[in-house]
């Protein structure tokens, strides 16, 4: 296909801080540009967030409208529509580098 990727890109930082020690879950919103079928629109989901030592795991869906990236839902006659709507996901380990004295925990 001409456009098999969704791009997601961090426009804030994300804090990770406060709850997240080795081993723990977090999930926290993630604000930033999706870009789909070249068109980019700004969007906030909530990422989760498992670390392990210099790995950090994630995991996180982005609803939606696929007009709104130019993505018309396709139809079979009058008698099967797609919804409009839907999610992209995305997961996968990523390096991290970690500021540690920023960090700390009560935990």
């Amino acid at each position: 296909t001409r456009y098999p990727n969704a791009v997601f890109t961090l426009t804030r930082p994300v804090d990770l801080c406060a709850e997240f020690v080795r081993g723990a879950l977090v999930t926290v919103d993630a604000t930033g540009t999706l870009t789909v079928k070249d068109v980019t629109r700004e969007v906030t989901f909530p990422l989760t967030a498992l670390r392990d030592g210099d790995t950090i795991d994630v995991s996180g869906a982005v609803p939606v409208t696929f007009t709104d990236f130019g993505i018309e839902p396709p139809s079979f006659g009058d008698f099967v529509r797609v919804d409009p709507t839907g999610q992209i996901e995305g997961s996968g380990p990523y390096f991290v580098i970690v500021s540690a004295p920023a960090c700390h925990t009560d935990r």
